[in-house]
C-alpha cells in the first residue's frame, strides 16, 4: 500500500511539474477563420483550452470580391427635330452626358461603336432608326479605378438613316428613344437614356 500511493504522489508531482514548464497536458481549439478584406486576411486567434495549451490560429480568411468590369451611364439627353421650313435632311441637334467607369486594373479606351435615335409611331411598326456622329469622343485612356463625365453633342448634319418619302418632322406627334454603344476592354457595352431616364419619349420639334 505505501509503495502503490508514492507512486501516485510521483505521477502528480510530475504533472505539475509539467505544467509549470508550460508542457501541454490537454489540445486546445483552433481559432475560426478571419474575415476576409479587399485583399486576404489573417487567420484566427488560437482557442484556449482549459488545463491543456492554445490551439493552432485558424486559417487566412478569403479575400473580398474586386471588381473588374467597365461601364457607362447616360446621366442625360436632350434632343429637339428642327422643323422650321425649309426642313434639312438631318433636322436633329442635341446633347447627351456620359458618366465612364472603368473598376480594372489597368488604363482603358473606350470607343464609339454607334450613337442613335430610334424613332417610333406607338401602336404601329413603323420605326426608323436614325445615326449620327457625336463630339467629342469619349475618354482614352481612362485611369483604373476611375470615373469621367462628358458632355457630348451631336455633330450637325452628320445624322442618317434609311427615309424615303417621309422626314423626321413626320415623327414629331410620336416617340424616340435615345442609344449609344461603346467597346471597352473587350467589352460591348450600351446606355439608353431619353431627358435622363430610360424608355420611350415624345419627340421634341420646333416649328
Amino acid at each position: 500500500m505505501g509503495s502503490h500511493l508514492a507512486k501516485l504522489a510521483v505521477a502528480g508531482l510530475a504533472v505539475i511539474a509539467g505544467c509549470a514548464a508550460g508542457q501541454p497536458v490537454g489540445t486546445g481549439t483552433g481559432g475560426s477563420s478571419g474575415d476576409g478584406g479587399s485583399g486576404v486576411a489573417s487567420g484566427g486567434t488560437g482557442g484556449t483550452a482549459t488545463g491543456g495549451a492554445s490551439g493552432t490560429g485558424g486559417s487566412k480568411g478569403t479575400g473580398g470580391q474586386i471588381a473588374t468590369s467597365t461601364g457607362v451611364f447616360v446621366s442625360a439627353s436632350s434632343f429637339t427635330l428642327n422643323c422650321k421650313s425649309p426642313v434639312a435632311a438631318d433636322p436633329v441637334d442635341g446633347t447627351f452626358t456620359v458618366l465612364y467607369s472603368n473598376a480594372t486594373a489597368s488604363a482603358v479606351d473606350f470607343t464609339f461603336t454607334s450613337a442613335t435615335l430610334t424613332f417610333e409611331i406607338p401602336q404601329s411598326s413603323s420605326r426608323l432608326v436614325w445615326t449620327f456622329a457625336v463630339s467629342p469622343g469619349p475618354p482614352r485612356q481612362l485611369p483604373a479605378h476611375a470615373t469621367t463625365t462628358i458632355m457630348h453633342t451631336k455633330v450637325a448634319g452628320s445624322g442618317s438613316g434609311p427615309v424615303s418619302g417621309i422626314s423626321l418632322c413626320d415623327y414629331c406627334a410620336d416617340q424616340m428613344i435615345f442609344r449609344v454603344d461603346y467597346s471597352a476592354a473587350g467589352d460591348s457595352l450600351n446606355a439608353t437614356a431619353v431627358g435622363g431616364g430610360a424608355g420611350m419619349t415624345p419627340v421634341n420639334c420646333t416649328f
